[in-house]
């Protein structure tokens, strides 16, 4: 069966993630990307183009987590405002107690997770640091007294940490 002919994961995930939730007691929340088409939110209470929806059955009333919507009522600064927002644009959904939850990957990390997939039969030398010092090989690092060759690998190159007391 070809990928596209299989519905969407995300409304069930968020079905029974809120349903464990609920069942911990704990407060389920979820993060929405509000630059998708179909989208009702209140936008004053948006950030960077996300909103964070508190979505405990405290905080909402009449929530319907449908396979092409989800939609519930809320309170804003003590209006209440109708939500509607299609599953795909909620990014992750999470408890507010201890973080506990999952992250939605979006379309474009899907297709990129399929091309670094079918990569993984190349062959990828390792990255490597190229100094800009001329005399790198006489330069001793103070804490390993070991010296530092033109080419590290990324992993091999250490920077020391640097702490300065400020009065």
């Amino acid at each position: 069966m070809i990928k596209s002919q299989f519905t969407d994961q995300r409304p069930y995930l968020l079905r029974a993630w809120y349903q464990w939730f609920i069942d911990n007691n704990l407060t389920p929340c979820i993060l929405v990307n509000i630059n998708f088409p179909s989208i009702i939110v209140p936008i004053s209470y948006t950030s960077n183009g996300q909103i964070i929806l508190n979505i405990s059955p405290r905080s909402v009333e009449n929530l319907e987590i449908k396979n092409d919507k989800v939609s519930f009522h809320t309170c804003f600064n003590g209006i209440v405002h109708a939500i509607s927002l299609p599953p795909i644009s909620i990014q992750a959904i999470y408890s507010v107690e201890n973080g506990i939850g999952t992250n939605f990957m979006n379309h474009r990390e899907d297709a990129d997770r399929t091309v670094s997939q079918s990569q993984k039969g190349c062959k990828i030398s390792p990255v490597t640091i190229e100094s800009d010092v001329d005399n790198v090989s006489s330069f001793k690092n103070k804490h390993t007294n070991q010296n530092l060759d033109k080419k590290k690998t990324v992993s091999d190159v250490k920077n020391p940490s640097i702490l300065r007391l400020i009065k």
